[in-house]
């Protein structure tokens, strides 16, 4: 039987900043301002780079959060 291991990825919207932290201890802060990607381009970036090491989105419960899976061992 396949076993997992997940992580929590969490999205904060401060003013012109966004936030992304997850539940491996990683945390990225980006400002958002003219000529930069959008929020959702930020969050595409870090998904990817979970993807790359191995990740794979789970689900989206609410706006603010995501959960990234992959076999665990």
């Amino acid at each position: 039987m396949q076993k997992w291991e997940y992580r929590i990825v969490s999205i904060e919207l401060d003013g012109l900043t966004v936030r992304l932290e997850d539940t491996g201890g990683e945390g990225k802060t980006y400002g958002v301002g003219k000529g930069t990607p959008t929020m959702s381009q930020f969050l595409a970036r870090y998904l990817n780079e979970l993807g790359a090491e191995g990740w794979e989105l789970a689900g989206v419960p609410t706006a603010d959060l995501c959960i990234v899976k992959r076999p665990k061992g």
